[in-house]
């Protein structure tokens, strides 16, 4: 939650996420090539220069010759296997509607987009290449994470991604026999917004979060959230993990407090927190019993880059529910990736 990449767009086009951003995120990256000419809304111009939250970064090389491998490699696996038979495929990716995205040059390698044209599965545009909206879903996926693995931070996204993220995983792991020595930890932070968020000025989110008192309680929330990688530590006894469970309570009440003083609070949304750990973790019963932790068999990411499963063992992903975050405990749709 300290630093998230943002995909697939250039910048956040649902303001209320943006204001959730604002509240609950340190520093949102976003994927800006250098090639690329954008003209920014009003709306994110004016968090760029008020606030901390927004900063951009443009591939390079290295990351997308990786993705476009990986893209190559996922529709080679696809179309070659029988169990795919009764879907077109080239049909599929040829069809154009208006959920087409447009991914700019600089985000795509030059190879990867003449193999999208010469099988007529993107049309080309000023600025780089429309595209069938699953396909660009699963490369924006993989593009971002592989960003996200360089910098060591989380993914995010404000949309629902069009990807069968298991899909991606299995494909991606398959060469790894060691995956069913993992587990995941799972737990739920209720986390809560103002009511009406959509109708609260943006400027009245900003002042909140340009608060030092208030970015002060944000930061102390963050750290909470962080210790919780300590939980599989051998020499972690389990005092020290209640102190981390109690400490990630009271930074939790501390913030909200702040955003009930400021606002009138609506429902609740959650935020799922996932940790992949050794499979031999220490403490796992006292983690489950105790400490209300569920265990969950198996590798859970979506994506993630789980690829490098030994150097991710100790990895934390989030999950929440960005499309109706004034609905209560309701989750779907956006997610958080850590190595």
């Amino acid at each position: 939650m300290r630093e998230t990449l943002y995909y697939p767009s250039f910048f956040v086009e649902d303001e209320k996420w943006l204001k959730f951003a604002l509240l609950y995120l340190g520093e949102v990256v976003t994927i800006i090539p250098m090639e690329a000419n954008i003209s920014l809304s009003s709306t994110h111009s004016l968090v760029l220069n008020e606030t901390d939250l927004l900063r951009s970064h443009s591939p390079t090389e290295s990351e997308v010759r990786f993705a476009a491998n990986s893209l190559g490699d996922e529709i080679a696996r696809i179309a070659n296997n029988p169990l795919y038979s009764d879907r077109n495929l080239t049909g599929d990716l040829k069809q154009r509607n208006q959920n087409d995205w447009e991914i700019y040059n600089g985000k795509m390698s030059y190879q990867l987009q003449d193999m999208l044209l010469s099988k007529e599965w993107a049309m080309p545009t000023e600025n780089g290449l429309i595209v069938n909206e699953e396909l660009a879903g699963v490369y924006m996926t993989l593009l971002a994470n592989v960003i996200a693995e360089e910098r060591n931070i989380p993914t995010i996204t404000d949309k629902k991604m069009p990807v069968n993220f298991s899909k991606i995983n299995k494909s991606l792991n398959g060469g790894n026999r060691n995956s069913k020595r993992f587990k995941t930890l799972s737990n739920e932070l209720e986390i809560m917004l103002p009511k009406d968020l959509e109708d609260i000025d943006i400027m009245r989110i900003i002042d909140f979060r340009n608060n030092t008192r208030n970015r002060r309680n944000l930061n102390e929330l963050h750290n909470a959230i962080e210790n919780l990688n300590q939980l599989n530590e051998d020499n972690l006894s389990e005092n020290d993990m209640l102190d981390i469970k109690k400490n990630l309570f009271n930074a939790k009440r501390e913030y909200l407090s702040g955003i009930a003083g400021q606002f009138i609070v609506g429902s609740g949304s959650v935020l799922g927190i996932y940790q992949l750990i050794s499979g031999d973790a220490p403490h796992i019963d006292f983690l489950r019993e105790v400490l209300g932790i569920g265990v969950i068999s198996g590798i859970r990411s979506a994506y993630g880059n789980v690829n490098e499963v030994r150097k991710s063992h100790r990895a934390i992903s989030y999950l929440s529910d960005v499309e109706n975050l004034s609905k209560n405990r309701q989750r779907n749709s956006v997610l958080y990736h850590n190595r």
